[in-house]
């Protein structure tokens, strides 16, 4: 609403320039949110007609993520809204985590291990998420404990280097369990 406007404006100019489109949700700030140049949530909603839930099926494709290009160029890979559900509901399943944990996460977005095997099954979990914004061996372990976190989403590369760490003074301040 507008009390979250004011507050973003104290962000700093380089921060809130970048914003390409701020959308507001609420029915009293709609109007606001139009008028200071903002776009108000319900202008974005498709009108559906008399079916308001538009059904999707398992096997549509969502979206096209990019592999990391270890075995060559990296290629476009259709992904289907069933994968996009299921990885997740695997993912919490083998991990076991729940509401109460932190998760953090120090790869980009768009990497399918920190979408598929962290931010999606945290929001299903109504779990939190530290998004860490880059892997550094020599800080995880501060990183991960000033997050309070209760678990981390690592590429299988990255455990070795953490691995052979000297012991430093984080390595027992931490509340990761996985």
């Amino acid at each position: 609403g507008s009390q979250q406007l004011e507050h973003l404006a104290t962000v700093g100019e380089p921060c809130f320039t970048r914003l390409e489109k701020i959308v507001v949700v609420g029915g009293d700030d709609a109007n606001n949110a139009r008028n200071a140049g903002h776009v108000a949530y319900e202008d974005m909603l498709i009108d559906t007609g008399d079916d308001p839930v538009q059904p999707s099926r398992f096997d549509e494709i969502q979206s096209i993520l990019f592999t990391s290009g270890s075995t060559g160029p990296a290629k476009g890979v259709l992904m289907p809204n069933g994968h996009f559900f299921s990885n997740p509901c695997s993912f919490i399943r083998i991990s076991g985590i729940d509401r109460n944990d932190r998760l953090h996460k120090s790869l980009p977005l768009f990497h399918g291990i920190a979408c598929r095997q962290c931010v999606l099954p945290a929001f299903m979990m109504g779990a939190e998420v530290d998004l860490g914004v880059k892997f550094s061996s020599s800080r995880f372990w501060q990183t991960v404990t000033e997050a309070d976190a209760t678990f981390a989403v690592l590429t299988p590369n990255m455990t070795p280097v953490l691995k052979a760490l000297p012991p430093g003074p984080f390595d027992r301040s931490h509340r990761l369990r996985a």
